[in-house]
């Protein structure tokens, strides 16, 4: 009886049977793996997931796996609802100790990671091990690209470095394509660096065929880490090019005035520029004085502008002798390419040629004389009501200016009466028209002007 009593005594009660004491039985365990497909370090929906890892105990089995999602990157707030029961002898087994499987998941919108969960039985004493294994990262957004370019737009002709930032790791370089605006793209280039990506491309000068000036457009195509592939370029998707230099597309008197008289101020010409320049100074242009100017040398006193519109204005005013007196003689300018006029691109202006009007002003110090007064009636006599044109002759065009009174010519109409008659009409030309209507009591041998 004593006996029995120390037999009971040397032993433990394991799950329901009598073990003795001092012997150690091997219970249940569970390593799980979780691998994404391929080369991918992340999952997206519709990956297929592949099972691994091992399980231990006497003659183990398993009893359950599960998908457990999160909404966190620390894999510690589970999505309620979320959980993904594996089917057992179909999505995952054991054969021995080894654990494999595979099953293609959708995802919850919100799981950022995925951990699998494994139930294990230990056949000699029933006991059961749950293992988890490391998460994985669920990434169903597609990666995203800003564009920066080494040079502000628009761009001239040489090189640039385009570099891509993606919004995410990639699995690789990008590829870019740009699509110009000549005949000659970029198609599906490899980037270079870890990420910012970059690509070292040249701009040619536009030759109305392969090269064109324009705008491109930039693609790019690129895959993250869970193998997502995006192509959305947020942005610098498109620069300007610009190889093309400012002209001088014009040349105009900046007065209404054609002609510079005695005593005119100080010449003014607006020049215009094929496109908006900056820069511009007295060194691009230089006085045409044409043949005949003589005395003090004109000058460039000034430019001033923006855009495409500058004005000009010369050194001297138009005084007897400042520019001699010879009435054939212009005055203009000419232009003078330079490095410090350039467009947006830094085009600098390179072409002397003034590609459309390039008006100068005549010299003119010398006044108008009048060489002849007529009329266009036959001689003869005329009675009251009569109108009579009188005409004079000026040695060169006259212009009338009437802000100040309509200008009159007095003739002698009696032995000692005369009358005053009004301008009418030939401002601008050589030939002034009045009219004279005779009066009643008038008398005149011969119609004359006093």
């Amino acid at each position: 009886m004593l006996g029995m009593v120390r037999l009971v005594a040397a032993c433990v009660l394991l799950a329901g049977l009598l073990v003795p004491a001092g012997i150690v039985r091997a219970t249940a365990s569970s390593t799980p793996t979780l691998t994404a497909p391929g080369t991918q370090t992340a999952v997206k929906n519709g990956d297929t997931l592949t099972f691994g890892g091992t399980i231990g105990g006497t003659s183990p089995s398993i009893q359950g796996a599960t998908l457990r999602q999160y909404s966190d990157t620390g894999a510690t707030t589970e999505i309620t609802g979320a959980a993904i029961t594996l089917t057992l002898g179909t999505d995952i087994s054991a054969s021995g100790t080894t654990i494999s499987g595979t099953k293609a998941v959708a995802f919850n919108a919100n799981a950022v990671r995925v951990k699998l969960e494994v139930v294990v039985l230990d056949s000699s004493d029933a006991s059961t091990q749950t293992g988890t294994s490391p998460a994985l990262t669920v990434d169903n957004t597609s990666p995203t690209y800003a564009v920066t370019y080494s040079r502000a737009a628009p761009l001239k002709a040489g090189a640039v470095t385009i570099t891509v930032t993606a919004s995410e790791a990639l699995s690789a370089a990008p590829v870019i394509s740009i699509d110009q605006p000549g005949t000659t793209d970029i198609s599906s280039v490899t980037m270079s660096g870890n990420g910012p990506y970059t690509y070292a491309y040249t701009i040619f000068a536009d030759n109305a065929g392969a090269y064109a000036d324009g705008t491109a457009t930039v693609s790019v195509s690129g895959t993250d880490l869970a193998g997502n592939t995006g192509t959305t370029v947020t942005s610098g998707g498109t620069f300007a090019i610009d190889t093309t230099a400012p002209v001088v597309s014009s040349v105009v008197r900046a007065s209404s005035a054609a002609a510079l008289t005695t005593g005119a101020s100080a010449p003014v010409f607006t020049v215009t520029f094929s496109e908006s320049v900056s820069g511009v100074t007295a060194a691009n242009f230089a006085v045409n004085a044409g043949s005949g100017i003589g005395g003090t040398a004109p000058t460039i006193a000034s430019v001033t502008g923006t855009g495409t519109a500058w004005t000009v204005t010369l050194g001297v005013t138009g005084t007897t002798g400042d520019y001699g007196s010879n009435t054939n003689a212009t005055l203009g300018l000419t232009v003078v390419p330079a490095s410090n006029a350039v467009d947006a691109a830094g085009n600098a202006l390179a072409s002397a040629t003034v590609s459309g009007t390039n008006e100068s002003y005549n010299l003119d110090t010398t006044s108008a004389t009048v060489s002849g007064v007529t009329s266009t009636l036959a001689d003869g006599s005329y009675k009251a009501g009569q109108a009579v044109p009188v005409t004079v002759t000026f040695s060169e065009p006259v212009t009338v200016v009437t802000s100040g009174g309509t200008p009159q010519l007095t003739l002698t109409t009696g032995s000692s009466a005369t009358t005053l008659v009004s301008y009418t009409s030939g401002s601008g030309t050589a030939v002034l028209t009045f009219t004279y209507t005779v009066a009643s009591g008038d008398t005149s041998a011969d119609l004359d002007y006093a």
